[in-house]
């Protein structure tokens, strides 16, 4: 068994997770808001030396795929890809907000409903089922914060038999309009560890995967790629 490194920054910090082969976990959140650019390589460098691990002796690699921010989501996919391909060790894209379900400081409710803040007054929400290894039990989405209530209420109303809970990712919790338990979400590349362990089959490098790996915007996203510039700029010229 080899060492499994995680990785989500689809917020404004960097939330990292390195289990070891022995299982020990070590982990790191925080740094400067939105300096993943500049900071996550040296977090990881770190977390390494602090667990005695290797780069050769990593074997698994995670990706907190989304949604979220643009900027984050791209970085950290960009750095586990060249990890991947360097390594040659396969790379697994799995949801943020299943993953803030997942993280440590998820509830032990039947039903965890993950929010994660998408600006412009608007959330980023799923809801997973802990009984059946966070399966989700609704299409992840985008809504406005003010209807998230009617989110809430339809969730509750199918969830019969069990309880449901709320983890956050920089929401305001008294704009939810529910009194539904809300917890703030930690460390939440624990819980990419957490799901990766639900999927019990197997793993190898497939360079065709590593190349279709994305992010999960949900938002289109706005930013022009460099041919749809070059092409603007010709028209332009023209």
């Amino acid at each position: 068994m080899s060492a499994t490194l995680a990785i989500d920054t689809s917020s404004s910090l960097s939330s990292i997770a390195l289990r070891r082969e022995d299982g020990a976990i070590f982990e790191y959140e925080g740094g400067d808001p939105n300096s993943h650019n500049e900071t996550l390589i040296g977090h990881v460098l770190e977390l390494l030396s602090q667990a005695g691990v290797r780069p050769s002796q990593l074997g698994v690699l995670i990706d907190g795929a989304g949604p979220g921010s643009f900027t984050g989501l791209r970085i950290s996919l960009s750095f586990l890809k060249g990890l991947s391909l360097g390594l040659g060790i396969p790379l697994h894209c799995l949801s943020s907000l299943a993953a803030i379900a997942a993280s440590a400081a998820a509830s032990e409710a039947g039903i965890v409903i993950s929010l994660a803040d998408a600006r412009r007054d608007e959330i980023f929400c799923g809801a997973f089922d802990r009984r059946h290894g966070y399966a989700p039990i609704c299409a992840e989405m985008i809504i406005p914060i003010g209807e998230f209530s009617k989110f809430a209420e339809e969730i509750c109303r199918n969830a019969t038999g069990t309880t449901v809970e709320i983890v956050t990712c920089g929401v305001n919790s008294t704009q939810l309009g529910t009194a539904l338990k809300t917890t703030p979400a930690s460390h939440f590349a624990r819980g990419l560890l957490n799901l990766l362990d639900k999927d019990s089959t197997g793993s190898s490098f497939s360079l065709p995967e590593l190349c279709a790996a994305a992010p999960h915007y949900m938002r289109a996203v706005s930013a022009k790629t460099i041919e749809e510039r070059e092409r603007r700029a010709s028209r332009a010229a023209s």
